[in-house]
């Protein structure tokens, strides 16, 4: 069992599937609001998919978020639902925040450009003042 559905606002399309056990409605619910936050931090028109595996009382959870600019990919698994979801989620979400960090220092606006570029205004600015 599982739902999609397409995000209207910002065009990131967002999948839910379980196995080997049902989700409530109230957790689908939350699932769904911890998607919409990883959502709100990758890649316009980003697939972002949560597949939960349930196999001899462990909980196997897996988030890939695709978009044409990077990939992230996380898999956690725990005895408990909400564990397992939350050691993917802590996974992804560090890849994203180092992703946000690094993402464009190769494109040449990164802090290393920033930086000489205010170096720059440094020294123009002290031209001016004499």
């Amino acid at each position: 069992m599982g739902i999609a559905f397409l995000n209207s606002i910002d065009s990131n399309y967002i999948s839910i599937e379980n196995e080997g056990f049902q989700l409530d409605d109230e957790s689908l619910k939350k699932l769904r609001l911890y998607l919409e936050t990883i959502e709100e931090q990758v890649p316009l028109y980003s697939y972002i998919s949560l597949l939960i595996e349930k196999k001899d009382e462990i909980y196997k959870t897996s988030i890939q978020v695709n978009s044409f600019k990077r990939n992230f990919s996380a898999n956690a698994r725990s005895s408990d639902l909400w564990q397992s979801f939350k050691k993917a989620d802590r996974q992804i979400n560090k890849q994203i925040r180092s992703w946000k960090r690094q993402r464009f220092i190769y494109s040449g606006f990164g802090s290393s450009y920033v930086k000489k570029t205010m170096d720059l205004f440094k020294i123009k600015e002290k031209e001016n003042v004499k």
